[in-house]
């Protein structure tokens, strides 16, 4: 039995270890960031509860004198620790000078600033929320990307999507002359 708890434990923090810093190389990946903040969601409520599961097994475990190791429940706590850890890292916006992160890992939720072609600030209650439309290459559909703004942030994110989507450079339709044209 303590063969089997060392190897599910040893591989519950390999995955969780891997899962954290590959969500930390991936914000360090974004070029160039003007602000970012950390978004609240409802995912990161898995790794609370299971932290939270192993912090009741691990009194049950001491209050009934189980054989199981103290150092098990403490390696499922820190493997819960790293995936909380990779959640709010992830969940973070990050407004750069190429684009909008809202989220890492999600290749849909990464957005460059010439993709954009409108978007419009809605009000709900004391939430404000961009929502940008777009179309993603090779797509003839529009999509929407929405992204909720702290109120701290709210000024400086009008101000940076102002600034970007004036800045990005738009290519006029090229006029094409003589047998090129139909090739």
């Amino acid at each position: 039995m303590p063969l089997f708890h060392t190897i599910l434990v040893a591989a519950f923090l390999s995955v969780t270890a891997a899962l954290f810093l590959l969500t930390v190389y991936q914000r360090i990946r974004v070029a160039d960031p003007l602000l970012s903040w950390h978004s609240v969601s409802v995912t990161a409520a898995w790794p609370v509860t299971f932290v939270g599961m192993i912090g009741l097994l691990a009194l049950y475990a001491v209050n009934t004198g189980s054989s199981v190791p103290g150092w098990v429940f403490l390696g499922y706590v820190t493997g819960g620790g790293l995936w909380f850890a990779s959640v709010v890292v992830g969940a973070t916006v990050i407004v750069s000078r190429h684009g909008l992160v809202a989220g890492l890992g999600r290749r849909e939720s990464a957005l460059p600033w010439c993709q954009v072609t409108d978007y419009f600030e809605a009000q709900s209650g004391h939430k404000t929320q961009f929502v940008f439309l777009y179309q993603s290459s090779g797509q003839t559909e529009t999509m929407r990307l929405d992204v909720p703004v702290p109120a701290v942030h709210l000024e400086r994110f009008r101000l940076l999507v102002a600034e970007r989507l004036e800045q990005r450079q738009i290519k006029p339709a090229e006029r094409v002359r003589g047998p090129r044209a139909a090739s």
